[in-house]
């Protein structure tokens, strides 16, 4: 039961951390971005936690592998977002589903 309750919180810290803190102090939140870099952190933390004997990448556990993830991924796609348009241009709003 505790092994459980232990992934259970090492994926919701991976999965929090990053989002919380980016709508905080970032202007322009891409959700695309998000959503690809949780989806991507989620499976690096996974990966590592039942793949690894030790439950960690070198030093690093598997929550924060997970969370730097997510944070590189979400910086990197948004900013390759916002690089692909003319300078002075506003963000087109993605259209609702």
């Amino acid at each position: 039961m505790i092994g459980v309750l232990s992934v259970f919180y090492t994926l919701l810290g991976v999965c929090l951390f990053v989002p919380v803190l980016e709508g905080l102090y970032v202007r322009r939140v891409r959700p695309r971005a998000m959503l690809w870099s949780l989806g991507a952190g989620v499976l690096v933390t996974l990966a590592i936690h039942f793949g690894a004997p030790s439950r960690r990448l070198g030093p690093l556990p598997s929550s924060l592998v997970g969370i730097a993830t997510v944070a590189t991924l979400a910086f990197g796609l948004t900013r390759a977002r916002a690089a692909g348009r003319p300078a002075g241009q506003p963000a087109q709003e993605e259209p609702a589903p």
